[in-house]
């Protein structure tokens, strides 16, 4: 079984950089925008943005990671990534309780065709994505 956990605080999230590093430097360097590891890193670790970590209970290993960042009228996701994306993308209902509990009206992010594909319960139009919570 695959969950989707928020991940916060220093010692957590470096606990689990180990397990989602190689994820996060995918992402990165297919990002359209200008992400770096040392960016990522130090807005997961200082607050700004959030992490959540799909994590296969059975296997014990993590399949993949979302970073993201509440605003004022969205919970937007910043970087996705990760293998077996399909299985562990429906739980993504976790994170639009996150953005109602921050106060955000939407999940939502600029993805690419696949991943697009992927976020089935997200309304989808070019490459931007979102859901209405």
């Amino acid at each position: 079984m695959i969950v989707l956990t928020r991940v916060s605080g220093k010692e957590p999230i470096t606990k689990v950089w180990k397990f989602i590093k190689s994820y996060v430097q995918t992402a990165v360097n297919a990002s359209r925008k200008d992400h770096t590891m040392d960016g990522v890193a130090e807005d997961l670790l200082s607050g700004e943005t959030e992490l959540w970590v799909a994590w296969d209970t059975e296997l014990k290993e993590a399949k993949g990671f979302i970073i993201a960042r509440a605003s004022k009228d969205a919970y937007r996701i910043e970087l996705i990534g990760g293998t077996h994306r399909k299985k562990w993308a429906e739980r993504i209902d976790a994170l639009a309780d996150r953005a109602r509990k921050v106060g955000c009206k939407e999940v939502s992010g600029d993805f690419t065709r696949a991943m697009c594909r992927d976020l089935t319960m997200f309304s989808v139009t070019h490459y931007h994505a979102k859901l209405a919570v």
